[in-house]
């Protein structure tokens, strides 16, 4: 690692959404160390603390706590209202989740029948993604992706089970997750690999004729425009034919 910042090539944008995979055992949480014992200089403004939230407690921590500046072990995911309370002084701070997101996805604990599976308005899972979008949304287009779910919610032919798995028109979405939609909706560059369905999604905006104010992303509102503009020049061709 870098002693000085005038040695970091590449440093981390504030604020950004840092995501370390790999298999179990693979060293994951001891580069999140090291970059979280490093961060004064990793990063383009220096963190004033780190909430480290976790589901299994590590030995590594005592170390962690010795090294890092200002670093705290929340046990368990947080809530909105944590969140909200822990930058409510607006200072740059870094939020880690170990193992945690996948918790979130899955935290509901009640019994859901077969045909209650998929949401509706008073689904309390969207508790579960409000928290996901907090966690995985940057904060300045957060309120754009809430306002985009509340406006899902009220179409009837669109759903997603407390997993998030997305089913449209009644059928179910291989492998989708409508935080992972909204993400690619709202975020004016997108995301560098287009989530799991978003072929039927965009139809499905298509179809319903969302509000181009609801879509941040150019080339997805392009997207949806050109589809949206070629149906109805379609319809205006088959009536003068007729």
């Amino acid at each position: 690692m870098c002693e000085d910042q005038e040695k970091v090539l590449l440093p981390f944008q504030s604020p950004c959404c840092i995501q370390i995979v790999g298999p179990a055992q693979s060293g994951k949480t001891m580069l999140t160390y090291k970059i979280l014992a490093k961060s004064e200089y990793l990063f383009t403004k220096t963190p004033k603390k780190t909430m480290y939230c976790y589901s299994a407690h590590q030995d590594l921590f005592s170390e962690m706590e010795k090294k890092v500046r200002n670093i705290t072990f929340p046990e368990g995911l947080p809530t909105s209202e944590e969140i909200d309370k822990w930058s409510v002084n607006k200072e740059h701070m870094i939020l880690c989740l170990d193992d945690l997101l996948c918790q979130a996805a899955n935290s509901s604990d009640e019994e859901i029948s077969p045909k209650e599976d998929f949401k509706t308005e008073k689904d309390n899972s969207d508790h579960d993604l409000n928290t996901l979008i907090e966690l995985t949304i940057p904060v300045k287009y957060r309120e754009k992706a809430k306002k985009l779910l509340k406006f899902l919610q009220r179409q009837p032919t669109i759903s997603w089970n407390k997993h998030g798995q997305v089913k449209i028109n009644n059928e179910t979405v291989p492998n989708s997750h409508i935080v992972d939609l909204l993400r690619d909706v709202v975020i004016p560059y997108g995301c560098k690999q287009l989530p799991s369905g978003h072929e039927h999604f965009y139809d499905f905006l298509k179809n319903i004729h969302i509000p181009m104010g609801l879509i941040s992303n150019r080339m997805r509102r392009q997207l949806v425009q050109s589809n949206i503009q070629t149906t109805e020049e379609n319809g205006q061709l088959a009536e003068s034919e007729t």
